[in-house]
């Protein structure tokens, strides 16, 4: 498995994962700490076109200003298939980075690549001068577990354009650089 940067001409290679997955616990933020809620969501994968975050498309039209500006695409590649990707903002301010995505593929899930692609996404965060990391997650339970177990705790103030664009999110911030 390997992590390299990916050419931002080559964006619409993102749509080779399949994002598919059976959500059957999520989080929501009561007084302030999480709680889990029973939930069943099947969620598919983006279709190419459609509702503006809900295809490849739409995604495409928001990543791309953040790419512009300087983002980068990091993917995880099993010989020459795209298994896994994420998009980092260096500055979402002037001392903190944002994780602006990280999907892994159906089926190659559980195997360390999430993993591999956050520390890729800290370490060029750090070495960008970014001292924490933000993260506005999809609230299922098991993604923000993965966020938590990589250092992130619930932000204690939300980024308010974040925060806006996603509401129901779980917003968290990591230190970076060993603080």
């Amino acid at each position: 498995m390997r992590i390299v940067e990916l050419p931002h001409s080559e964006l619409e290679r993102l749509t080779e994962i399949n994002r598919e997955e059976q959500i059957r616990e999520a989080y929501e933020i009561k007084d302030g700490k999480l709680e889990v809620q029973l939930v069943d969501w099947d969620v598919p994968d983006w279709p190419m076109d459609g509702p503006d975050d809900f295809s490849w498309r739409g995604n495409f039209e928001r990543w791309e200003p953040i790419l512009e500006a300087g983002g980068v695409i990091l993917v995880a590649l099993d010989e020459k298939t795209l298994v896994g990707f994420a998009i980092l903002r260096p500055q979402l301010t002037k001392d903190m980075a944002q994780l602006v995505e990280l999907h892994v593929s159906d089926g190659y899930r559980g195997k360390g690549i999430g993993t591999m692609l956050i520390q890729e996404t800290f370490r060029l965060a750090e070495e960008g001068g970014a001292k924490d990391m933000y993260v506005s997650s999809i609230p299922t339970k098991h993604t923000v577990d993965f966020y938590m177990k990589h250092g992130f705790k619930l932000a204690e103030e939300v980024h308010p354009e974040l925060y806006e664009l996603e509401p129901e999110d779980i917003h968290m911030v990591k230190p970076l650089g060993g603080r």
